[in-house]
Order: C-alpha cells, then structure tokens, then sequence
C-alpha cells in the first residue's frame, strides 16, 4: 500500500494525518491536565466556604 500512495503521491498527505492524530493526542492530554486541575482548585474552593 505504501508503494501505491507513493507513487500516487499520498504519502505525504498520509504521513501529514498521522502527524496531526499525534498532536491531536497531544493536545488533548494537555487540555485534561489543566481541566483536571482546574476542577481540583474548584472543589478545594467550595470546601473553604
């Protein structure tokens, strides 16, 4: 298959959606992380009251 897209030039298109699928993992680690703490400071606030 990977003769097929090279020759049909779309490898790059391929390789460039595997990129994304990795910075789109990345990215929503990232976003859990600072949801996660988020939600941690919330919680600690409303036990304060």
């Amino acid at each position: 298959m990977m003769t097929l897209f090279k020759s049909q030039k779309f490898w790059d298109i391929e390789a460039q959606r595997e990129e994304l699928k990795v910075k789109e993992q990345k990215d929503a680690s990232a976003l859990y992380l600072i949801q996660q703490s988020l939600l941690i400071q919330f919680f600690q606030g409303l036990l304060e009251l």
